[in-house]
């Protein structure tokens, strides 16, 4: 079923010999898509620090760019924004068929590996179309996709 949904959604090329190379790039793309929209101003810092490591020549890259700032260039305005697209994201597939097996065996409802990689599927679709992001219902449709 899923190898239909790729096909039909334009995902695979009609010919199978190109769908091996052609699902590994788009897992790759995937993964830097992961990387670079999935914020962590905490990972910025620690980053800042390891490529300074005689310590001298470090300084608070927090300074101007804090928790507390309102400026929109800030990591951590960003940050806490995505949070609450994200809670809105997780509010809805935690609630994504959790009378079927495949998404509840492996935990607690609205707690499996499935239901993660639904959130971030939806997260990253958001974050890729900001005229549109998330909309209410959009896990419905992506349950049966997954």
């Amino acid at each position: 079923r899923a190898t239909y949904w790729k096909l039909l959604l334009g995902v695979l090329p009609r010919q199978q010999d190109y769908w091996e190379e052609e699902i590994e790039k788009q897992r790759k793309t995937y993964e830097e898509w992961i990387q670079e929209l999935i914020l962590d101003p905490h990972a910025k810092y620690a980053k800042y620090i390891e490529d300074n490591p005689d310590g001298e020549t470090v300084e608070d890259v927090t300074l101007a760019d804090h928790p507390l700032s309102t400026s929109r260039e800030s990591t951590w305005g960003q940050h806490f924004k995505d949070l609450e697209m994200m809670e809105e994201i997780d509010k809805d597939v935690k609630r994504t068929f959790p009378h079927l097996h495949f998404f509840n065996k492996d935990g607690a409802v609205g707690c499996t590996k499935h239901y993660e990689a639904l959130n971030r599927i939806l997260f990253i679709y958001a974050k890729l179309n900001p005229g549109i992001k998330y909309v209410q219902g959009m896990n419905e449709v992506l349950g049966p996709i997954y």
